[in-house]
């Protein structure tokens, strides 16, 4: 979450206020660029009585390239000041000498607002998507940029506990572990700081690393026991299937197909679907192979129950040799940062 100011005084005696009730990145107005603003909630503490502030405000607003959920505080002195405010596209106003009070509750209010509409949109994108495919129709790939920006705007707020937290909920199998995937991996990447591009595409693939299970016959992907050697060789033909169906489509760049393709290969050969080895499993494959595992074992499933992520990360270490170590070590990192015990508890109920 964002607070962007043009006066950086009166905004430091507003979050000593604050103390740490709220987790703020401070941004000057003067100093917002393209891809600043990598969240969906942002405060505005401007002095909307000057023009220069306001015209700012614009066009760095028309510059953002993605729909925000904005709290705009103002003085309580001027009717005109509220106007603006609301023109700008407020969604809530707070006068400053209420915003320590205030501010807080409606932050949660508007970032869990956002996670929800941003996870409902995912899921509606993977449901739109799978049909598609089954219906051998081409697949929306505005819509999967568009669902993915707002993933990635809603974990940058909330944090990968916060995103599985509503995660959870989703019934159906398949779906819940695109959403859970996909999460992972945009708050993965924007914890390695990867450019904005990358964080994006990398959503992409994982929102759709799965597509060509849209092939499997449900009797096959809901098994509660073990696959016969039949079943399990069309399990693995999903991630060529979805590739193909992809690729013929023009859709999206190679990194992303290529991802999709080989996010079940293992850096010693014993992945598929062509048991690739070393240095041909690329840097995105990997990071989607990473966060596919962790999800997968945090997941309930018929045959199997949910690890806590401190299960799951001691499982992942002893796959020496399979997975990226360089990145591993970097996902445990993350995870001890971003999973609170309040959501680690949430995954083994």
């Amino acid at each position: 979450m964002y607070l962007i100011t043009d006066d950086y005084e009166r905004t430091a005696e507003l979050l000593r206020s604050l103390g740490p009730r709220c987790v703020l990145d401070v941004v000057m107005l003067d100093d917002i660029r393209a891809g600043t603003l990598g969240g969906c909630v942002v405060v505005w503490d401007l002095d909307l009585s000057r023009s220069r502030s306001c015209e700012t405000a614009r066009m760095k607003m028309d510059a953002v390239e993605h729909e925000l959920q904005s709290i705009f505080l103002v003085s309580g002195r001027s009717a005109l000041e509220n106007v603006q405010a609301w023109a700008f596209g407020a969604r809530v106003l707070i006068t400053r000498h209420r915003a320590p009070a205030e501010l807080p509750a409606q932050l949660g209010q508007l970032v869990a607002a956002a996670v929800t509409a941003a996870l409902k949109l995912t899921v509606a994108t993977l449901d739109n998507a799978f049909s598609a495919l089954a219906l051998n129709k081409p697949i929306s790939h505005p819509q999967i940029l568009r669902s993915a920006s707002f993933l990635v705007d809603a974990v940058n707020d909330v944090g990968i506990s916060g995103w599985l937290d509503q995660a959870w909920e989703i019934d159906e199998l398949t779906s819940q572990h695109c959403v859970m995937v996909a999460g992972v991996v945009a708050g993965y990447a924007l914890h390695l700081g990867l450019p904005s591009r990358d964080v994006l595409d990398l959503t992409c693939a994982a929102i759709l690393h799965d597509i060509g299970k849209a092939k499997v016959p449900l009797s096959i992907l809901n098994k509660p026991g073990k696959l016969n050697d039949e079943e399990r060789a069309i399990i693995e033909s999903h991630p060529r299937t979805g590739w193909n169906c992809l690729r013929r489509q023009g859709f999206g760049d190679s990194r992303v197909l290529d991802a999709i393709l080989h996010h079940h290969e293992y850096l010693d050969g014993s992945g598929y679907p062509d048991g690739l080895c070393g240095d041909e499993v690329t840097d995105f494959a990997r990071i989607i192979t990473l966060c596919d595992i962790f999800s997968a074992l945090l997941e309930r499933r018929p045959y199997k129950p949910p690890r806590d992520p401190d299960v799951a990360l001691e499982i992942m270490r002893a796959m020496h040799g399979k997975i990226d170590q360089d990145l591993f070590r970097e996902f445990s990192r993350f995870v001890s940062l971003t999973f609170p015990r309040q959501s680690r508890e949430i995954a083994a109920v």
